[in-house]
């Protein structure tokens, strides 16, 4: 059986049992099978290589400023951990994140996207959470404190937009008010409506109540030069409906 062949202005071939297992070439050598180190390392000279594939899609190596993992051929760049995939790269795509093999985000051309159900987690508590599920979209706050939403710069306004209605609701699920599309303001007290706008003005849902006036404040004033006023003085005990307008 062949041990070692050496060739002339050519290859030396090594055997393994009579079959051929490491060959020399111009450029370096190629081997079958597998390389053990046992208390060792492999080094390679800058910008030289370790390639796998048939055809070197997957190659390692470092250039003497950056290292560099490179993969050029058909399929992805698949990177696992305990047999679980946690990063898979698309040529000329995106880039996919993995936990314990399940996808939960992946870059896009406009940005980063999670799938449904998978949420952005903010502060160590992750107080803060954000996700949508299919159906609806959430920004939720489960932690100490308060949500704030501020617009903090000088003459910097805050708008709260929507294509229909807009809902404001207490403890958990208490209306407090509700902004309908072409339509009412309504206001409520407890859950209860008090108060809301209509096309003609607006409507009161129980008392109206004032603080006590006098001839210029706390007042319920009508006509566009308030001609005619209604309120309580405090001071002498009087309710007055006063009219100051022409005769």
């Amino acid at each position: 059986e062949s041990a070692i062949f050496a060739i002339g202005n050519g290859a030396v071939e090594l055997y393994y049992d009579g079959v051929k297992k490491l060959y020399t070439v111009s450029d370096g050598a190629i081997t079958t099978g597998h390389h053990q180190l046992t208390n060792g390392n492999l080094y390679l000279n800058d910008s030289y290589a370790v390639r796998c594939g048939n055809s070197g899609d997957l190659q390692l190596y470092a250039d003497g400023s950056n290292s560099y993992i490179s993969h050029n051929g058909d399929g992805n760049l698949r990177i696992f951990s305990g047999g679980a995939e946690s990063i898979r790269c698309t040529e000329a795509g995106a880039t996919h994140l993995f936990h314990n093999g399940t996808e939960q985000c992946y870059t896009h051309s406009v940005g980063l996207k999670f799938n449904d159900n998978k949420k952005i987690y903010l502060g160590t508590g992750s107080d803060l959470q954000i996700w949508a599920d299919g159906s609806n979209s959430y920004i939720q706050h489960s932690g100490d404190g308060d949500l704030f939403v501020q617009a903090t710069g000088a003459d910097e306004n805050l708008w709260l937009r929507a294509k229909d209605d807009v809902y404001i609701q207490t403890n958990d699920n208490e209306n407090a008010a509700k902004f309908i599309k072409n339509g009412a303001v309504e206001l409520y007290y407890d859950n209860s409506k008090k108060f809301n706008t209509d096309s003609g003005g607006a409507q009161v849902f129980g008392v109206l109540r004032f603080d006590d006036g006098s001839s210029s404040t706390n007042q319920i004033n009508f006509g566009n030069s308030a001609d005619l006023k209604i309120y309580h003085d405090s001071s002498s005990g009087q309710s007055i409906i006063e009219e100051s307008g022409p005769s």
